[in-house]
């Protein structure tokens, strides 16, 4: 589980986590989501913490936390994969430290119908960290 996800969820932290997420936290999960750490300006954390300022998002973040907690320990979720028969593309950082590449590799035996693209260099979010190449892979997904 992620340590920010694993944090927000514990349930000493998470009853105060829906009032409270203090600002060097947010900037250090996004540095923790980006494969290439050159590409973490300022102004994205900058961003991100007003984000998660905004009415209502402390509390969403913290009903995130506690339902990713209770489904990274729940083995029907993996199960359900193999139910899922819709073409599915999936996009994934090489250098993503919060789900590593091992569970990409796992979903892409029990996905039936989909694609997996990895992305060198890229990390938990490279549709924001290398938006035009994520872009044009998901159009040419989309037009097959």
């Amino acid at each position: 589980m992620p340590p920010m996800i694993a944090l927000g969820s514990n349930p000493i932290v998470s009853p105060f986590a829906r009032y409270m997420l203090p600002s060097f936290m947010v900037e250090k999960s996004v540095d923790e989501v980006y494969g290439d750490p050159s590409k973490v300006t300022p102004e994205i954390k900058t961003r991100y913490v007003d984000l998660s300022r905004r009415e209502g998002n402390r509390q969403a973040y913290n009903y995130f936390f506690r339902t990713a907690r209770e489904k990274f320990t729940d083995p029907k979720v993996s199960e359900g994969i193999k139910l899922v028969k819709t073409p599915t593309l999936v996009m994934w950082g090489k250098e993503d430290h919060w789900l590593k590449l091992e569970y990409a590799q796992n979903w892409s035996k029990d996905l039936q119908n989909s694609k997996f693209i990895t992305y060198e260099g890229a990390g938990h979010i490279p549709m924001e960290e290398i938006p035009d190449i994520t872009a044009k892979d998901l159009v040419q997904f989309l037009t097959l």
